[in-house]
């Protein structure tokens, strides 16, 4: 590289310095002179340390640098980063011999420490802890440590601050301490070298500067002032009498400043007294010492007119605040005319002609004042259960559990005895709606024996709201996702009742619910089946069509409990619920499974709420792919209709998966429209779901499921023209009809096993049913609960 013609007498700044150069800026502070001339020829400045012998215009090699010439990562590149003179391999006479043992970039970056190395662990266990924590990728590295870890050496910035102490020598050294505590609380019997690098190179380093600014004023580098003087002692001693300034133009050449070699002898070099390099270094001083005073002036002046500034802008304010002190009065005013009006919200304002009647259902789960009006009466009963409700922060811990345990044990004593509640007639309700009633009831204080009275309403608690508006108060809550106190506020009403109303509805609700809509009979499942899913399948043995859903919650601090609900699915924190419906997209109590954490997958899920268990033996399951269950379904007796996936290297799936994966996705559509339904009424789930909220979310997603059943069937193959359309628990429960929809009891070969198309047929030429219809004597068939048995005998036959 041929020298550069440059003229440091004419460059002003450190900028202009590094352009003409063409190096990094932060590279001048490490320019270092020597004592020997430059090995160039015709050139007298002296040559600068760690350069090949020649000066900084003659090679700009001095520092390291990252990449070579050719673009290839320098082998030598550690300390490329410039930060300080004291990060280079010598620094102050002394040449670091010993690096850092890591491979981190980061470290590299930085380069040598001259204030102290740390060593590795004695412990064998603690130096592979320590190899471990310093992040060695390369297997040899590692190896080598391991072998002989005292021959090697950590820098100090790849510790913590706290685990780090200065020696009488102004070095690093190991605090000695009990235990080490790393930034994650871990906990090691070593100081860990896991410490944050790029913290350290913000917070150490690049404070340090470079020398750029120095006093507000940019200040070239000492050995400029030195290599300008000998370019002019050069000058002068070479240049013809008509060659003119070199310094007047700095495109010149400062080494040479004729065009063509000459045989003028080299000058030997003048030497400086001590006494006059001590003067000129008095000067510099003096001249950097007035360079900052005049900063230091200047930058004392900016303060004060600052100040200034601030005094009118705190002027200003206090002009602002009086004026907002004085609009806060008069709004506090209002407030309290208003306030005295008492303009709260009450049910009453869903009627006709109140002030809520055209927004009925955005704020209730019906579209009319009379559908909620009759749902109301339909739950609250003849013996006023919504009525009686008791305030959930009086019913103590102990009444809680132990009315948890009598509907776990009654739940328990059902799914053993195969009691139904509902029987197997097909328009028939069931047990009593009164008593179901009655086992809702939470106020254990009164007798059941004197609820049946008369005057059961009179008993009732005292109410600051009337019950209608209780109601409305929990609609609030949940489908338009109002906060507490808020509602308080539109009600009335303080924030402790709003939490009490909350709660208490939604438990009488998941229990009242759970009683009208009970696991549907075989007979209630025939009675009305649709007819695309026979004509897509040609068959009824279709029970449940099973499905997952998840809904976002608060990400926890504890990193346990973070871990059990992040979801892979969603990458967030999630709870998770598994529902089934039948064809027509109904749900009862015990297909909506309990809320779990997000990490659940839905296999395990499914084997561990055994929601499988509701489904009848022969009867089928439908799912979606990700729910590999086949095995489960198969120790039960049930046929899982699972849509194929793809296989590893398969390009293309047969005709027969397509076809499956087809007929699934279009039956499917009930139970991904009852989720949707479910998302939409509750508004509660559009926000992340508190921790502390859990339990109430999980009453809340029940409750909103179950009301789904008050909605319109999901029917494929209705045409729509049918009027007063029965909702879908009318149809399911309580003997409604609708356009496609049929009753494929009288088929038996459409829905029954072998065992009980052998015993229709036996029944059917029994002499005393030849009167009987189809219909009769399937019914006699599904009151001797075959699925029952054969699931028993299947059994025991896989035991």
């Amino acid at each position: 590289m041929p020298p550069l013609r440059c003229c440091l007498a004419g460059i002003s700044s450190r900028k202009e310095l590094a352009e003409e150069l063409n190096v990094d800026i932060k590279s001048l502070d490490l320019v270092t002179l020597t004592d020997t001339p430059c090995k160039t020829e015709e050139c007298n400045l002296p040559a600068a340390k760690n350069n090949y012998d020649q000066c900084i215009l003659c090679c700009q090699r001095w520092y390291p640098r990252k990449l070579t010439t050719k673009g290839l990562v320098n082998k030598y590149r550690r300390g490329y980063g410039l930060y300080a003179a004291q990060f280079m391999r010598e620094y102050d006479g002394t040449e670091q011999k010993k690096v850092c043992a890591c491979d981190v970039e980061e470290c590299q970056k930085i380069g040598y420490s001259h204030c102290g190395m740390m060593r590795f662990p004695t412990d064998p266990s603690d130096v592979e802890e320590a190899v471990r924590a310093l992040g060695i990728q390369c297997p040899i590295t590692k190896a080598n440590i391991l072998k002989d870890p005292r021959s090697h050496r950590i820098a100090p910035w790849h510790f913590h601050r706290n685990h780090l102490q200065k020696n009488n020598n102004g070095n690093w050294s190991i605090r000695i301490m009990s235990k080490y505590i790393d930034s994650d609380r871990k906990v090691f019997n070593f100081a860990p070298p896991n410490g944050n690098i790029k913290q350290f190179i913000e917070s150490d380093l690049l404070p340090m500067g470079h020398g750029t600014c120095r006093g507000g004023v940019d200040v070239l580098p000492s050995w400029v002032k030195e290599l300008s003087a000998l370019q002019a002692v050069g000058n002068q001693g070479q240049c013809h009498d008509s060659t003119p300034n070199p310094c007047s133009n700095k495109v010149h050449r400062v080494a040479c400043p004729t065009s063509t070699p000459t045989t003028t002898p080299r000058l030997a070099r003048k030497r400086e007294s001590p006494e006059a390099a001590e003067l000129r270094q008095l000067k510099d001083n003096a001249d950097l010492l007035e360079v900052q005073l005049n900063s230091a002036l200047n930058h004392n002046y900016n303060l004060e007119a600052k100040v200034k500034v601030l005094d009118g802008e705190n002027i200003q304010l206090r002009l602002e605040n009086t004026k907002l002190k004085k609009e806060n009065a008069e709004l506090r005013g209002e407030l309290e005319k208003l306030e005295g009006k008492k303009c709260v919200i009450s049910y009453d304002d869903l009627k006709p002609g109140g002030l809520l009647a055209d927004y009925v259902n955005s704020f209730t789960f019906f579209p009319t004042f009379k559908a909620n009006d009759l749902f109301l009466e339909l739950i609250n009963g003849d013996i006023g259960v919504c009525e009686r409700i008791k305030r959930y922060h009086h019913v103590t811990v102990e009444e809680r559990v132990k009315y948890n345990d009598e509907i776990r044990a009654k739940k328990e004593q059902a799914k053993q005895t195969k009691v139904n509640a509902t029987g197997n007639g097909g328009g028939e309700a069931g047990e009593d709606l009164d008593a179901i009633m009655a086992e809702a009831v939470l106020d254990d204080d009164e007798d059941m024996a004197e609820a049946n009275t008369n005057d059961t309403r009179k008993r009732t608690r005292s109410r600051k709201l009337h019950w209608k508006t209780e109601y409305l108060v929990y609609c609030f809550f949940v489908r338009c996702n109002i906060s507490m106190t808020r509602i308080a506020a539109l009600f009335g009403i303080g924030r402790i009742l709003v939490h009490d109303i909350v709660y208490g509805w939604v438990n009488m609700l998941a229990d009242t619910l759970a009683k009208f809509f009970p696991v549907p009979t075989r007979s209630q499942m025939l009675r009305a089946y649709p007819k695309s899913v026979i004509k897509k399948f040609g068959h009824a043995h279709i029970f449940m069509l099973l499905d997952a859903t998840e809904i976002f919650a608060e990400v926890a601090s504890m990193k346990s409990v973070n871990a059990i609900l992040y979801s892979a699915y969603k990458h967030h924190s999630t709870l998770k619920w598994l529902v089934g419906c039948d064809p027509i997209g109904t749900v009862w109590d015990d297909s909506i499974t309990d809320g779990y954490a997000g990490a659940i997958s839905d296999p395990i899920q499914t084997i561990v709420t055994n929601i499988l268990e509701q489904i009848p033996f022969g009867c089928a399951l439908e799912v979606d792919k990700g729910f590999l269950i086949e095995n489960e379904c198969a120790f039960l007796g049930i046929h899982c209709i699972r849509p194929m996936k793809m296989l590893s290297g398969q390009m293309q799936q047969s005709k027969e998966d397509v076809a499956l994966t087809q007929k699934v996705g279009k039956t499917r559509i009930p139970v991904e429209q009852i989720n949707g339904q479910m998302k939409n009424s509750a508004s509660f789930f559009d926000k992340r779901i508190r921790l502390d909220q859990i339990g109430l979310a999980d009453l809340i997603c029940r409750v909103s499921y179950l009301l789904q059943n008050f909605k319109l069937a999901f029917i494929q193959q209705h045409d729509g023209l049918k009027k007063d359309r029965p909702c879908k628990a009318h149809i399911r429960w309580y003997g409604g009809e609708d356009d496609g929809l049929i009753d494929i009891r009288p088929h038996v070969e459409m829905w029954g096993t072998t065992s009980e198309i052998n015993r229709w047929r036996e029944l059917a030429e029994m002499p005393e049913n030849e009167e009987a219809t189809d219909l009769e004597i399937s019914e006699m068939v599904l009151a001797e609960d075959w699925p029952t048995r054969l699931r028993k005998e299947h059994i025991e036959r896989l035991a």
